[in-house]
């Protein structure tokens, strides 16, 4: 998504159950944070073009492809993801 994407993605970051070692289930879905930088919400126009990467790379791996309001979700290799857009606070803006 780095190399691919129009926008400037800083880092991502695992989030959810699994990051927080909660997760019960063995169906669980890894959540990552990414954060963009200098973009605000809504994030409709990065999750379009997120799905549209994904959906060029490689179909014999990523699969599932769907896109919701605040994600999104695919499955790589047997395990389901879940791709959360969030602004990047951190980045120091020069003026």
């Amino acid at each position: 998504l780095q190399r691919r994407s129009r926008f400037s993605l800083a880092r991502c970051r695992l989030a959810g159950g699994v990051a927080k070692k909660t997760s019960l289930s063995i169906n669980f879905d890894l959540d990552c944070v990414i954060y963009i930088n200098d973009k605000e919400p809504p994030f409709s126009d990065v999750l379009s073009e997120w799905e549209d990467i994904l959906t060029l790379i490689d179909a014999n791996q990523i699969t599932n492809i769907r896109c919701t309001r605040r994600s999104v979700k695919f499955t790589f290799k047997g395990y389901s993801f879940d791709l959360l857009p969030a602004p990047n606070y951190t980045a120091i803006k020069q003026d």
